[in-house]
């Protein structure tokens, strides 16, 4: 077998050999096999390999970084709701607000509206109350969402 073929980048164990080799100019000892034939220009194949692996690092972190971006600016836009629901007497206008802008949106995103809101509030509520993790400021909510959650849980609510 040629070291190209058995070198693996994604091992741990075979990075720290390379890191080793970088340092002392050669492998380990006992770290390659003797079944493992050294080619000529091994190096050029070995850091090819290296580097396609970097890159799906890289691609792979550029990935959760958008979804942490995505949580982060979510995160901010529910705050933001919040806020304004905090604002005592603010309620009718919230209320109008919200049949305003649900009623203009396409049915999907409406549809999204009740099962990425609507259901998620009324399964996390339902837990407080199952985990005992509320007080007289939302018993109500967790008491109803409790009551709630057998229809919710035998209806699928689809993406369509």
């Amino acid at each position: 077998m040629n070291i190209v073929d058995w070198f693996d980048p994604y091992d741990i164990k075979h990075m720290e050999a390379y890191k080793y080799l970088e340092r002392n100019g050669y492998w380990p000892e006992n770290f390659i096999p003797d079944s493992v034939e050294l080619s000529s220009v091994w190096q050029i194949f070995l850091v090819g390999a290296m580097a396609r692996c970097w890159l799906k690092h890289v691609e792979a972190k550029a990935k959760m970084d958008e979804v942490e971006y995505d949580v982060a600016r979510i995160s901010k836009l529910i705050s933001l709701l919040f806020d304004e629901i905090n604002h005592l007497g603010n309620e009718h206008n919230i209320q109008q607000a919200l049949a305003e802008v649900l009623a203009m949106q396409h049915r999907t995103l409406q549809q999204g509206w009740f099962r990425n809101i609507i259901v998620s509030s009324i399964n996390i509520f339902a837990e407080k109350l199952a985990s005992n993790s509320y007080d007289l400021r939302n018993e109500a909510s967790c008491t109803l969402a409790k009551r709630l959650l057998p229809a919710i849980n035998e209806t699928a609510i689809p993406f369509i």
